[in-house]
């Protein structure tokens, strides 16, 4: 937690984010887990490789913030945990296993978008990012037998702790896919798109 806590330091610096495009330490997109699924950022985000975990046993897990936060000291409006799981033999998530998973928590709102479950949660984002705002989002997936999980975590008062975190976290889910190989985990090349 200590470790995310000061990635989220980092990418939350001071000052506005950028459009811009991914780097060779920043992608825009990256293949992890085994090989078997891509993460594709949304525009103006990159995945940061320094905190992109990928074990067979405990499953992957990626950092995504803006672009220009990751390269400079600019802050991110929004940053983003992925974490995809081992195989849950189901082909969805519901609502309200999300819902029993976040274990209480004041819920200011709760949705199915397509087989994405999302919940807004009004309180626990200060828990993770200090000085950040407390509503944070959580969304999940299945995405070929895996869970997949995101988190959204936005600066004080932020839009995307509000209601436009909420696109933003279904652009990113909407950009996590299965891979069509089961090569070695490898970058995929980003671009600005």
């Amino acid at each position: 937690m200590r470790y995310l806590l000061g990635i989220c330091l980092i990418a939350f610096g001071l000052s506005a984010c950028v459009e811009t495009g991914g780097t060779a330490l920043t992608p825009r997109a990256v293949v992890i887990a085994d090989g078997t699924m891509q993460i594709k950022a949304p525009p103006s985000y990159c995945v940061d490789l320094a905190h992109t975990k990928d074990s067979r046993e405990l499953g992957a897990f990626a950092l995504v913030a803006s672009c220009q936060a990751l390269s400079s000291s600019e802050a991110s409006p929004a940053i983003m945990t992925v974490s995809i799981g081992a195989q849950v033999g189901a082909d969805a998530i519901t609502l309200d296993a999300l819902v029993k998973a976040l274990d209480g928590g004041k819920i200011l709102s709760k949705e199915m978008r397509g087989d994405v479950a999302i919940v807004h949660l009004g309180e626990g984002g200060r828990r993770v990012v200090p000085g950040g705002d407390p509503r944070y989002w959580r969304a999940a997936k299945v995405v070929n037998g895996r869970l997949v999980s995101i988190a959204l975590y936005a600066r004080q008062g932020a839009p995307a702790a509000g209601d436009a975190g909420r696109s933003i976290l279904l652009r990113l889910m909407g950009g996590i896919s299965a891979t069509k190989t089961s090569a070695a985990a490898a970058v995929v090349a980003g671009s600005a798109s």
